[in-house]
């Protein structure tokens, strides 16, 4: 029988490298624990710089006059006389520059949040007694 595709757990587990169950009793759990933290806080702060450099770009690319003979005009990333398009009532470069980039940011903070992030236990907290209390 073929499989298409492995369950989501699976597939999620090993988009962030999550080791694999045969190495990681090799490893203490607070050892994963810390691993997992640093290569999830990597991936946050690179769709963070990605978001910043495109919003930073476009704005300034197409937000702005630049003269007909700079090198952006003549590459065509810019344009000599920005054109005056509305998107939604918003200008055409506030609604890509700024409006799809913390929109697709809300998409991946949601995804990675609900999907790819996994709970590890922490243990307890110090103090704590038999009941939970102090």
């Amino acid at each position: 029988r073929c499989r298409l595709a492995a369950p989501a757990t699976f597939r999620s587990r090993h988009l962030l490298g999550y080791p694999r169950r045969d190495t990681m009793s090799a490893r203490s759990s607070a050892e994963q624990t810390a691993h997992r933290a640093r290569r999830e806080a990597v991936l946050v702060l690179f769709i963070w710089a990605t978001a910043f450099a495109w919003t930073l770009s476009w704005c300034y690319l197409r937000g702005y006059t630049h003269p007909p003979d700079s090198w952006l005009v003549r590459v065509g990333w810019a344009e000599p006389v920005p054109e005056h398009r509305t998107i939604a009532g918003l200008p055409h470069w506030v609604f890509v520059g700024i409006l799809v980039p913390w929109l697709a940011c809300l998409a991946i903070t949601l995804v990675f949040g609900l999907f790819l992030i996994r709970d590890d236990d922490l243990g307890r907290e110090g103090g704590e007694g038999e009941h939970g209390g102090p």
